[in-house]
């Protein structure tokens, strides 16, 4: 029996093999559709009907493991590698700086690893100070510590202003996640998952923009191979810039790209950009920093609903994508995003849409403050 190249793409499942088989049986004369269940023949039927499934979608696998289309995971993974040249990149833990308050407990001598900071209400995103030396909390005084996630992954990068606690209690002392009034965030190594398989299928497919003389999905994928956690990649020629000049502007899933992104970005694109070109520039896109302030009433708790609103805010600034306008009504989808929500007052922003340059600029979610009014 010929069986289709479609038919290769698809597995089979035992129930559908034992049908064939049956049905092949009555074919060729034998009375297949009498056989009782868990009788000899009938058993011999489901026996050659699993080995065959089995067999089929082991075979489907090795197909679509050499297909970009349709392969997943390690088959993905191997097949990036040995045929495009490309690294799935890895999951990276956050980096960033905290702010510790004394409120009237302090001095306070901190050892590299000693403090564990977590969200409120979500003990799944925790964070461990990785200073190198010992470092003191004078009384009144506030100190910046550098900290690391426990694990890896684009969910601990936390919007500025998520309210965070110490795992064990330390009295007298408070942890907040500053913006930066520079990067607009607390953030200095931003989290994330390991390359998705779409992300990488992506990158895959500009390889062969790379082969051509500087199009815009080589600049694309050039960017992408120097800096994998750069989602969110845009590139221009002369509609903003003059003849001979590209722009290429980076954003990752926290917002405007880091330093480190574009540097890295950049090396690879001035390495191969084609000759004649007057100059690329590589750029992160100008951060539109967007503080909330806002009146919620809620049947949930406050620490219930803050943490499932920072989850969510993640999720929104992974969305977000350069020069993309953000409305109120968004904000507002936000902010009753946690559930169990009766009204929503937003009083800032106040107008919109909220971005300040169509094409070089990415909305960037600020500090988010909510007074969350508590239902009985």
């Amino acid at each position: 029996m010929a069986v289709s190249f479609a038919q290769l793409l698809t597995p089979v499942t035992e129930a559908e093999a034992e049908a064939l088989l049956l049905a092949l049986l009555e074919a060729l004369g034998f009375p297949a559709s009498s056989w009782k269940k868990f009788r000899v023949p009938r058993t011999f039927v489901r026996l050659f009907a699993q080995l065959y499934a089995d067999s089929r979608t082991g075979f489907t696998n090795i197909v679509q493991s050499r297909l970009l289309g349709y392969a997943r995971g390690d088959a993905l993974t191997y097949l990036a590698r040995h045929m495009f040249d490309r690294e799935r990149a890895p999951a990276i833990p956050t980096e960033g700086v905290l702010l510790l308050t004394d409120d009237g407990g302090a001095p306070y001598d901190f050892e590299p690893g000693q403090l564990v900071v977590r969200v409120q209400g979500n003990d799944g995103i925790r964070y461990t100070n990785t200073n190198p030396t010992v470092q003191r909390l004078e009384v009144g005084g506030t100190l910046s510590l550098a900290f690391k996630a426990e694990r890896t992954g684009s969910g601990h990068n936390i919007q500025p202003g998520t309210p965070l606690e110490f795992a064990e209690t330390l009295e007298g002392v408070s942890v907040s996640a500053e913006a930066d009034p520079g990067s607009g965030t607390w953030i200095t190594t931003l989290g994330a998952d390991e390359q998705s398989d779409e992300s990488l299928i992506q990158a895959c497919r500009a390889r062969w923009a790379t082969l051509g003389a500087g199009t815009e999905d080589a600049y694309r994928a050039w960017a992408l191979e120097g800096a994998p956690t750069a989602t969110k990649i845009r590139v221009y020629g002369s509609e903003i810039t003059e003849p001979g000049i590209v722009l290429v502007l980076l954003a990752n899933d926290s917002g405007s790209a880091t330093i480190d992104e574009v540097n890295a970005a950049d090396a690879v694109i001035q390495a191969r950009r084609p000759v004649g070109m007057r100059s690329v520039g590589t750029s992160a896109a100008s951060p539109n920093v967007v503080t909330i302030n806002a009146t919620v009433n809620t049947y949930l708790t406050r620490a219930a609903y803050l943490a499932a609103l920072a989850t969510n805010a993640t999720q929104l600034q992974r969305d977000i994508q350069i020069g993309e306008p953000l409305y109120r009504t968004r904000i507002e989808a936000l902010l009753h995003s946690p559930g169990s929500v009766r009204n929503v007052v937003l009083t800032t922003p106040a107008s919109e849409p909220i971005i300040t340059d169509e094409q070089i600029a990415i909305v960037q979610l600020g500090t988010i403050t909510v007074n969350t009014l508590v239902r009985p």
